[in-house]
């Protein structure tokens, strides 16, 4: 879930492709951020950020306060998002 809005892999693909081709620039800033091993293949992250987005058009989002939460997985040896939520 981004934004409030449900999608699947293929979806939120779209979904960003279509936002992140408006974009200009971005700034992040990590406020306060906190990992929770599950186990020796499984990690919750979780953060609170403020992000600052220039679009082409002159326009300037502000997101803040902006909350993250990412499940992650090691599978073959390398990490993958399982679930992503802000």
């Amino acid at each position: 879930m981004v934004g409030g809005v449900y999608a699947d892999y293929d979806q939120s693909v779209k979904n960003m492709y279509a936002f992140l081709n408006q974009v200009n620039s971005q700034k992040s800033f990590i406020k306060n951020e906190k990992y929770i091993v599950l186990d020796a293949n499984t990690v919750l992250y979780t953060a609170t950020s403020r992000w600052e987005t220039k679009m082409k058009n002159d326009s300037t989002i502000v997101m803040d306060p902006l909350g993250m939460q990412f499940l992650l997985k090691k599978v073959d040896n390398q990490w993958r998002v399982l679930s992503w939520t802000e």
